[in-house]
């Protein structure tokens, strides 16, 4: 796989990750339903041709951005935050999350601050939070976000939500058309529903 392939499919994984991470932690920490938090990604915004990478809203707190810079230079990461940001589009959202890696958090905090709208909020998120948090979360370990780990760390990621729901073994390729299609507590719901149905029940 090229490095440029591999950086798309890393983002993308990536996207999708943050995503459930943010739901993860305000139904586990927060106490929130799950179909409560709402997130969207790709949202436009109102500068011509912006588009925030994820919006997370929740009940009684403010909605904020997620932004996906993991591999970006700082000079790079800012440049494109400051096009979206320097203006806060939305606003219901207080906080804006940037997604890193190998970067100075706070050089990269203090630059973003001259340049992103006051009613943000600033927040770095780098590899070994993503990593904390996917232990914390999934209970899966891995070294690093690099192209070695990330098939095997996907897959076990899907084992394990898997394995939250079914209390059978897992099959891959049931699993992966499942849980593309359903969310694990869609699949809970389903399973309450029909008492004791399996994967090929749902």
């Amino acid at each position: 796989m090229s490095d440029k392939q591999f950086q798309g499919e890393l983002r993308l994984f990536l996207e999708e990750l943050c995503c459930e991470l943010c739901r993860l932690r305000h139904v586990r920490d927060d106490g929130i339903n799950p179909e409560e938090v709402r997130i969207a990604r790709e949202v436009q915004l109102v500068s011509p041709g912006a588009f925030g990478d994820i919006v997370v809203t929740v009940p009684c707190a403010p909605a904020y951005f997620v932004e996906i810079k993991f591999g970006m230079s700082i000079e790079e990461t800012v440049r494109s935050v400051r096009r979206k940001y320097a203006v806060n589009h939305r606003a219901a959202c207080g906080r804006l999350i940037v997604v890193t890696r190998d970067l100075d958090a706070q050089t990269l905090k203090s630059q973003l601050r001259d340049c992103v709208c006051a009613s943000l909020d600033i927040e770095i998120w780098d590899e070994a939070r993503l990593l904390a948090d996917i232990k914390r979360y999934y209970g899966v370990e891995t070294a690093s976000l690099g192209e070695a780990n990330i098939i095997d760390l996907h897959r076990q990621i899907l084992v394990r939500t898997w394995n939250e729901v079914f209390d059978r073994d897992y099959y891959e390729t049931l699993a992966s058309a499942l849980l593309w299609h359903f969310s694990p507590w869609t699949l809970r719901r389903l399973r309450g529903v029909i008492e004791g149905a399996g994967p090929g029940d749902v």
